[in-house]
C-alpha cells in the first residue's frame, strides 16, 4: 500500500456514496478503514475484505492510482479556474453551489474551503469567511499538505479579516507571522510570501513601528525583480514613500512616490494612484511646498469626483491632509471645511484608523481656534475608538491633547482624570519604549 493508493481507494468509496460507517463490520473497524485510506499497511485479509465491499479487484490497483492522479490534476485545474473567477469578481450563486457540491465530494477539501472563504470575503461576510479559512488551516494541517501553501494563504486572509472587519492590527500582524512561519519556499503559490511580507509592513507602519517596517521593506526591495504582482510592487513603493516621509528622508521618499505613481498610472490602478498622490502631497506638505501639495491632493480627489473608485475610505485621508494643509497656511475656513468633510465621510467608512486620525485632526483644529468644547467632543470620540481598537499610539496623543483642553477650560477635576489616564497607559506598557 502507498499513500497514493489509499487516496485512490478513499475517492472510490466517496464516488460510490459510501461512508466509512457503511463498510464497518466485525473484523473491519473504522480505524482499519482509515489506515487503508491513508496508505498504511494492514493485514491482507482486511484489505481484501475492504476491496470486496467496494467491489474492487486488487489487481486493478496500479490503474486506480493512475486514474486518481489524472482525476486530481483535472480537479485542481477546475478549482484553479474557480479561484480565478472569484479573483475577477465573476463569482455568483452558481459558483457557490458548485463549491458546495465539491465540498460534499470531499476531495481537495483544503482548496475548496479556501475558495469558499474567498467567496464570502468578497461579499464582506466576515464570519463565514473566517470560518472557512480556519477550516483550511485545520484540514490542510491534518492532511500534512504543506507544499500547497494553502495554510500560509489562509493566514494571509485571516489577517485581512482582522484588519478590515475588526481594525485589530495586532491580530493581523499575528496571523501574518503565522503565515510566514508556515510558508514553504519550494511549494505552490510562491508569491504568497510577498503578500504576507507587504501585509506585515503595512500593519507595522500603522502601529507606528517605523524602523521595523523599514527593515523588512529594505530586505523585500532586494527581491522586487522576482515579483510579478503589480499590486505588491505598488504597495512597496507607497510604503517606502510613507515610511521615509515619517523618517524625514524626503528626497528618497519623493523618488519612491513618483516612480510608484507612474507604475500605478501605467497599469490603471486607481486606488493605488489615490494613495500615492496623497502620500506625495504629504511629503510636499512637510517640505512646505504648499501649492504643489494642494495640487496632488486635488488630483487624488478627482478619482472621487469622476467615480473611478467605489467607497470613500481612501479619501478620508486625502481630505484630512488637505484640511491640515489649509490649517498650516492659516486658511481657517477651508481647513474647517475639509476636516469636517473627512470626519463626515469617515464615520460610515468603518476604516477606524483613518477615521480616528480625521477626528484627531479636526479636534486639533478646533483647539487651535480655542473652540475647546468642540475639540473635547471630537477627542472623546477618537479616544473611545482608540481604546476599542487598540490604537495605543493615537490614544497617547489624544489623552495629552484632551488633558490640555480640560486645563484650558478650567475643569481641574477632569484635567486630573486625563492625567491619570495617561499615567495608566504609560505604566501599562511595562517599560516599552514610549
Amino acid at each position: 500500500m502507498t499513500k497514493e493508493m489509499g487516496h485512490a481507494l478513499r475517492s472510490i468509496r466517496k464516488q460510490k456514496g459510501m461512508r466509512i460507517a457503511d463498510l464497518v463490520e466485525k473484523g473491519l473497524s473504522s480505524a482499519t478503514i482509515s489506515f487503508i485510506e491513508q496508505g498504511k499497511v494492514v493485514k491482507e485479509t482486511k484489505l481484501q475484505r475492504y476491496c470486496e465491499k467496494l467491489d474492487i479487484n486488487p489487481t486493478q490497483f496500479p490503474n486506480l492510482v493512475e486514474h486518481q492522479q489524472k482525476s486530481n490534476a483535472q480537479l485542481h485545474m477546475h478549482l484553479s479556474l474557480l479561484e480565478s473567477q472569484i479573483q475577477l469578481n465573476l463569482e455568483d450563486g452558481a459558483l457557490l453551489a458548485e463549491l458546495r457540491k465539491l465540498e460534499k465530494q470531499g476531495e481537495m477539501l483544503g482548496f475548496v474551503y479556501f475558495l469558499k472563504g474567498l467567496y464570502y470575503f468578497n461579499r464582506k461576510k466576515w464570519d463565514q469567511a473566517q470560518k472557512y479559512f480556519e477550516r483550511v488551516v485545520e484540514t490542510t494541517t491534518k492532511q500534512k499538505d504543506f507544499s500547497s501553501n494553502l495554510i500560509a494563504s489562509a493566514y494571509k486572509e485571516l489577517a485581512r479579516i482582522s484588519f478590515f472587519q475588526k481594525n485589530d492590527l495586532k491580530s493581523a500582524l499575528h496571523f501574518v507571522q503565522l503565515g510566514l512561519d508556515r510558508y514553504d519556499p519550494d511549494g505552490d503559490r510562491i508569491e504568497i510570501k510577498y503578500f504576507l511580507l507587504i501585509g506585515k509592513i503595512l500593519y507595522l507602519e500603522k502601529l507606528n513601528r517605523v524602523d521595523e517596517a523599514l527593515f523588512i521593506l529594505d530586505s523585500l526591495w532586494s527581491e522586487r525583480y522576482k515579483i510579478s504582482s503589480t499590486e505588491i510592487l505598488l504597495n512597496m513603493y507607497e510604503s517606502n514613500a510613507t515610511l521615509l516621509n515619517k523618517k524625514r528622508e524626503y528626497k528618497k521618499a519623493l523618488q519612491y512616490v513618483e516612480e510608484g505613481y507612474k507604475l500605478a498610472s501605467t497599469n490603471r490602478k486607481h486606488r493605488r494612484a489615490v494613495e500615492l498622490l496623497t502620500a506625495w502631497g504629504n511629503i510636499l506638505l512637510n517640505l512646505n511646498e504648499y501649492e504643489t501639495a494642494r495640487t496632488m491632493y486635488h488630483l487624488a480627489l478627482e478619482f472621487k469626483e469622476k467615480k473611478k473608485i467605489q467607497g470613500n475610505n481612501l479619501f478620508v485621508t486625502t481630505y484630512t491632509h488637505l484640511g491640515l494643509l489649509y490649517k498650516k497656511i492659516n486658511d481657517v475656513e477651508n481647513a474647517k471645511i475639509y476636516l469636517k468633510k473627512a470626519v463626515e465621510i469617515g464615520k460610515p467608512s468603518k476604516d477606524i484608523p483613518r477615521y480616528c486620525f480625521a477626528l484627531m485632526s479636526l479636534a486639533d483644529f478646533e483647539a487651535s481656534q480655542h473652540a475647546y468644547p468642540s475639540a473635547i467632543l471630537y477627542y472623546n470620540e477618537a479616544k473611545e475608538l482608540a481604546i476599542a481598537y487598540h490604537l495605543e499610539n493615537q490614544l497617547e496623543i489624544i489623552l495629552v491633547s484632551l488633558a490640555d483642553c480640560w486645563k484650558q477650560t478650567g475643569y481641574q477635576d477632569r484635567y486630573v482624570v486625563s492625567l491619570e489616564e495617561i499615567q495608566k497607559l504609560l505604566l501599562g506598557r511595562k517599560g516599552e519604549n514610549i
